[in-house]
């Protein structure tokens, strides 16, 4: 019995270097992150609605139009009452067409969860 072939939209995000280590998911929706400003602290206006583009048990990547402000993120994944906050850390950036236009491509790292009782 053989294995369903993979989409090329998957395939192409699995190729980049590092990013072979755990499967990837299609994550076609748009969830909120904000940089980490040295603060430690966000207010809700800190953070930006992205489009993500995929996932796994060690990250996500979203796409953006231009190069991103910073190193390290937070990211809200969910829904509340299930937000889930994570801490995550840019590992590559690459051009990529979506719907028409180029937008950067980020892959970041899950380096923890982020926890403030506020959201």
């Amino acid at each position: 019995m053989s294995l369903p072939a993979a989409d090329a939209e998957r395939e192409s995000a699995v190729a980049e270097p590092g990013w072979e280590s755990y499967p990837r998911h299609l994550y076609p929706y748009k969830q909120l992150i904000a940089y980490e400003n040295g603060l430690m602290r966000f207010d809700h206006l800190d953070f930006a609605l992205v489009q993500f583009f995929d996932i796994s048990c060690s990250g996500f990547s979203f796409l953006i139009r231009g190069l991103p402000r910073g190193e390290n993120i937070v990211a809200q994944l969910g829904q509340k009452p299930n937000l889930l906050l994570v801490r995550a850390r840019v590992a590559n950036v690459a051009p990529r067409e979506h719907e028409g236009a180029w937008m950067m491509l980020v892959h970041c790292n899950v380096i923890g969860r982020w926890e403030d009782p506020r959201f």
